[in-house]
């Protein structure tokens, strides 16, 4: 991710297979993390752990607010870097 990040910054356009990975990557970055903690929080609840479930809570809005400025940074990398670059 960082490579096609580094190569958008410079001006250059993304190959197909360049723009697919960028696109796979971003969706990839925190869905897995996410499915994780949600299944933990799930099984501490049942078990009755409220302390366990209360930092869990704690850890997904880290996790949220990261995806959060991960999204905005993929938007200012896309307007700022590709779409100037891109052929019509």
């Amino acid at each position: 991710m960082f490579e096609i990040s580094s190569a958008a910054m410079m001006g250059v356009e993304l190959t197909e297979e360049s723009k697919v990975l960028f696109s796979i990557a971003y969706q990839n970055v925190e869905s897995g993390k996410m499915r994780r903690l949600e299944s933990v929080e799930k099984t501490e609840k049942s078990k009755g752990n409220l302390t366990s479930v209360r930092m869990v809570k704690a850890y997904r809005q880290k996790v949220k607010d990261e995806l959060i400025r991960l999204c905005h940074n993929m938007l200012e990398l896309i307007d700022i870097h590709l779409l100037p670059h891109t052929c019509s």
